[in-house]
């Protein structure tokens, strides 16, 4: 009786061993299950706010709404192409593919140079010869005005 008692403790211990392993190992198995979980649906929200956010910046980005709010908001006028060109120095090259491309530009150039519209040999000329010409991309607003219209 001795020796089936010797053997059946160090079993039954083992065997309780055993069952405590098994019950520790599967409460380890659901908490990292849980945290598992929310992880995932950690990952879920900020895939959705990355895709919120790439449509935010698609619909920034989308040139109607840019035009738009700088019109509306701003008081900015579509610019134009350029209005006048003012070269000093030898750009005959310049000068003419200036001319070629924008037929309408007005060419202020410091020597007679061909396709040029106007000469003028001081600055002081060519500031009364673009005073009063229209400034490419509208005019400016008030600080407080665009301030403004860039927080909304």
């Amino acid at each position: 009786m001795n020796v089936k008692l010797l053997i059946l403790i160090p079993t039954l211990g083992a065997v309780i061993l055993s069952a405590l392993g098994v019950v520790y190992t599967r409460h380890e198995s659901r908490q990292l299950a849980v945290r598992l979980d929310e992880f995932e649906n950690q990952r879920d929200a900020v895939i959705a706010e990355w895709s919120r956010l790439q449509l935010e910046q698609a619909w920034l980005t989308d040139a109607g709404q840019v035009e738009t709010k700088a019109r509306d908001h701003l008081g900015m006028e579509v610019p134009e192409r350029p209005h006048i060109l003012v070269v000093f120095g030898p750009f005959e090259r310049l000068v003419a593919l200036a001319a070629e491309r924008f037929p309408g530009m007005r060419i202020v150039a410091d020597r007679d140079t061909p396709g040029a519209t106007e000469v003028a040999t001081s600055l002081d000329e060519v500031r009364g010869l673009v005073k009063g010409s229209p400034r490419p991309g509208g005019p400016i607003a008030e600080p407080d005005r665009a301030r403004s219209a860039l927080d909304q």
